[in-house]
This record gives C-alpha cells, structure tokens and sequence, in this order.
C-alpha cells in the first residue's frame, strides 16, 4: 500500500538522496521520513530503494514500472496534489475504472463509504483522470500515463499477493484489486475465497480437480460469482463455459446479468443465456447442445 506520506516523499525525491535530505525538501522530520521510507521498503510497495555509498545511505526511486509512470506524472502535472490523488485508497477507487462504473458499483467492489468514493471521484474529475458518461465514471485513456500507472500498480500489488500466498500462484484474471488466481495449495485465510469449480460439489455437482481456484475480494461470494469465475478461468474454453451452465441451470440465480455487468461481461452471460434457453450454439467457446445434455444427465441437473 502507498501512504500519502510516502508520496510526499517521492515527490520531492530527486535521484539518490540522503534521508536528512528529503526531510529538508519534504518539511518532514529526519524521522518521519526515516519511518516511511523503511516501511514502504518492508511492505514492498515498489516506490524506493536503497542505496549504500561507504558509511552513507540514499534513497532514489525504484525501477519498478508504477514509480517510473508516477514520475513521468510528477514531472508533466507538477500542480497535482499527488498525495491524495495516488494513496492506495485512491488507486483502489481508480483501479476498478478500465471500465465504466456507477457510484454503487466502485462502493460494493472497494468496500469503501460511498461519501469517500464521491469525494474521491470529484477530485479526479477535476484534473480530468476521470470522465463521466450518464451515471458511470470511467479512466481518461488520454492521460495514458495515469492509465499505465493504474493498472500498473495494481497488477504490480495482485502479483505480490498472489506469491505470498501461494508460491505456485497463477493469476488467471484481475480487475483492480481483485483477482482470480490457481494454486495447488489449499489456502485458508481471510479476503481469499474458494470459487470456480473448486465450489461446485458445495452445489451438489462434485469435481475431480487438481488445482485449486481462489478469488482474492473484501466481499462474499455467492452463486453467480462462482459461474462467473468459472468462465474467467479460460473464457475460450469450451469445458469451462459448459461447466458455467450446469451451475447456472442448477441453481437459477436472480440478477445475473447485474453482477455480469460490474465484471464486464455482459455479452459473454447472454451468450449463455442464450444457449440454456434455445439450445443454439452462437458462440465457439460454447459446447454442441448434446454435449451440454449428456454431462448435464451425468450430473442430474435438469434442463
């Protein structure tokens, strides 16, 4: 995580520094700036790094890809407050815009109070990184160094997490600060759940598996979380979106397209919709309608 601190601090940051240095530039502390540096390094959040001349410490940026897109940003707008613009709660907001979004759904996706996101969400405005269409807000792709750094950092974070957690770790999908991963671990720990297939036989449709599938959220998960993880595991993959209908069948969740909306999967949910009602393959990534009933036969669920 990135504190507003911290930021300051990379602001004023210019090559390799002394710590008495950046307090000096910063109107920090000796020790302010001491703490905050030691604790990014520890939390390894990608934004300094140190270095040891003889007797002597500097710090400098880190080479890591968000530190270089937030410093091409801090020398291109000089007049962005970039301590509240860039704060991990910031980016956690933001980090979720590569699509459009209403107010509800960054509230319910972040876990945050919907007065902090309209906070947020109008000072973003204000320096145009984000846009508003109707009720959604969504990334200005123009500023694509605030693009980059976004996803960037995110993508930079979900990794860091993902190995942490398991050392076989593969992300299979991320949006923001959620992501779907595979292990061959078994993973108990709060913010992760269990989903995909790795959920069914809890449905009463039990799999033969050899992995693990695990979805990092704030939130809980319910049914139509579950089909949805199963499509994103491989979107292409015939088995999977098969597997996807048999949840889906057997359980009928109400406002699936809702939650399908929030993932951006819209077209791809309807597409199954589709098939479940008419039996009509539209799509490759779709199974023959008698391949879907002989598994469905196999697993008793009733079409």
């Amino acid at each position: 995580m990135i504190s507003t601190t911290e930021l300051r601090i990379f602001k004023v940051l210019e090559g390799e520094s002394s710590i008495s240095e950046i307090a000096g530039e910063s109107g920090l502390d000796v020790s302010t700036v001491s703490k905050y540096v030691s604790e990014s390094l520890k939390k390894g959040n990608g934004l300094f790094q140190k270095e040891r001349e003889g007797k002597r410490v500097y710090v400098r940026r880190a080479k890591t890809s968000h530190s270089l897109l937030l410093q091409t940003i801090v020398n291109e707008f000089p007049g962005w407050e970039i301590e509240e613009l860039f704060s991990h709660s910031s980016l956690r907001i933001v980090g979720f815009l590569t699509k459009p979004k209403r107010v509800k759904d960054i509230v319910f996706l972040t876990g945050l109070s919907r007065q902090y996101v309209m906070i947020r969400l109008r000072n973003f405005l204000d320096v145009g990184i984000v846009k508003k269409k109707g009720r959604k807000y969504t990334l200005n792709r123009d500023l694509r160094a605030v693009y980059d750094l976004v996803k960037s950092y995110s993508m930079y974070m979900n990794e860091k997490k993902a190995k942490e957690l398991a050392g076989d770790s593969n992300i299979l999908w991320q949006t923001g600060s959620e992501f779907l991963f595979k292990t061959s671990e078994d993973i108990q720990v709060e913010g992760v759940e269990k989903t995909a297939v790795s959920r069914f036989s809890g449905f009463g449709l039990p799999m033969i598996l050899d992995k693990n599938y695990y979805f990092v959220t704030h939130r809980e998960l319910d049914v139509r979380d579950v089909i949805l993880h199963t499509v994103l595991v491989d979107k292409n993959s015939i088995t999977y979106n098969m597997y996807a209908c048999l949840l889906y069948q057997k359980e009928k969740p109400e406002s699936m397209m809702e939650l399908a909306e929030i993932y951006g999967m819209e077209e791809h949910i309807q597409a199954l919709e589709t098939f479940l009602k008419s039996g009509n393959r539209t799509e490759d990534f779709l199974p023959t309608w008698e391949e879907y009933s002989e598994i469905a036969e196999e697993y008793d669920v009733i079409i």
